[in-house]
């Protein structure tokens, strides 16, 4: 059974899809988002620049293609965004959605800036993403839909190819 899992950003999602050919990572900027003008740009770069232009299809496009990747039957395993309106448009749909987070702590924020700064992200993305490490599930979900996700924060230092390779997911 394919796993679709949300993962906090950082955590190797790209790393280990493209070192595991049953392993999906669905960038959401790919389908948000319009590269004109920014071709340039790394994935990395271009997430939180300020004048992206916004696809009016990109969210019916992102939840396609994480069905069509579910029901293909190529993967074990698909990476989505952490953006509540995905995961409840998933949950609404009946689908399992794992919800994976580092454990909210100041050595967590450090190893988050870190492999942030390391792959290019810049200053104003790594700011303003680093407050949903210590955001709680009750502040985007209701309690139904916590009820629904399988919850595991983790610690830091493990990326998500140690969690499938330990069999944790």
């Amino acid at each position: 059974m394919v796993k679709i899992i949300s993962a906090f950003p950082c955590m190797g999602k790209t790393h280990c899809s493209k070192n595991n050919s049953r392993v999906l990572d669905l960038e959401s900027l790919d389908y948000f988002f319009e590269r004109v003008g920014f071709e340039e740009l790394s994935k990395e770069e271009f997430k939180g620049l300020p004048k992206r232009i916004r696809r009016k299809t990109g969210f019916d496009d992102y939840i396609s293609a994480i069905i069509k990747a579910e029901n293909s039957e190529k993967y074990d395993y698909i990476f989505i965004s952490q953006l509540p309106m995905v995961i409840k448009e998933l949950l609404k749909r009946k689908k399992k959605v794992f919800f994976l987070k580092p454990h909210p702590t100041k050595e967590s924020l450090s190893i988050f800036r870190e492999r942030a700064k390391n792959r290019g992200n810049n200053s104003e993305w790594i700011t303003n993403t680093e407050k949903f490490l210590f955001r709680k599930l009750e502040d985007d979900y209701s309690e139904s839909e916590i009820e629904q996700l399988s919850v595991a924060f983790i610690n830091p230092d493990l990326y998500i190819s140690d969690l499938i390779e330990q069999g944790i997911i």
